[in-house]
């Protein structure tokens, strides 16, 4: 049997796609109540990083996730 996964690690490059694919994470995430580790690697985080990541993700999404 299968064992359903308790977290799930989400690795973005904050592209376009990003919230599709992070739409399919959340569902699959609800429906095995498994967690969800959010990761970006960035050379450097610059004054505007966590607003470029909020834009990336949209408002709810952002808010829903903190």
């Amino acid at each position: 049997m299968i064992q359903k996964p308790k977290r799930i690690l989400f690795a973005s490059d904050l592209s376009a796609n990003m919230k599709e694919v992070f739409k399919q994470a959340v569902s699959l995430s609800t429906l095995s109540d498994a967690g969800i580790i959010v990761l970006h690697v960035m050379e450097e985080a610059g004054k505007n990083s966590e607003r470029r990541v909020q834009r990336a993700f949209g408002e709810t999404l952002y808010n829903s996730v903190l």
